[in-house]
């Protein structure tokens, strides 16, 4: 424990366990810009599947509503998703993929009451 100016701080070790289910485990991660083909890929980590449930099901209707599509990949452990954006018809990113990516995180924060959930590593593929 660490006095300072007469606050005591205590230093945990991370992940840091939530202490309300309905919150999220990590920090949000930006998205990570692919090449071969030019794409946008982000990895959500929720708590639960009722939590990644809500989330797809908000994608769907994000999709439906851009009338733009994402490729969203369940991983076998259940809480993790894998969005990835692109055009492929453009062969490079445009600013529709950049919008629907702003509104995915739109979309995550507030459903989730402004907590982010996004896996800070990057997952290795053999979960999806």
């Amino acid at each position: 424990m660490i006095d300072f100016e007469g606050i005591d701080l205590e230093f945990v070790e991370l992940p840091i366990e939530p202490l309300h289910n309905d919150v999220p485990l990590r920090p949000q991660e930006s998205w990570k810009e692919k090449k071969n083909p030019s794409r946008l890929v982000k990895t959500f980590e929720f708590f639960d599947e009722v939590q990644r449930n809500k989330f797809v099901f908000l994608l769907f209707d994000l999709e439906e509503l851009m009338q733009h599509r994402a490729q969203i990949t369940l991983a076998s452990t259940g809480r993790h998703i894998r969005i990835t954006i692109c055009t492929p018809e453009a062969g490079v990113l445009t600013e529709l993929d950049r919008e629907f990516a702003l509104e995915a995180d739109n979309l995550y924060n507030e459903s989730f009451d402004g907590y982010d959930s996004v896996y800070e590593e990057e997952i290795s593929n053999d979960i999806y």
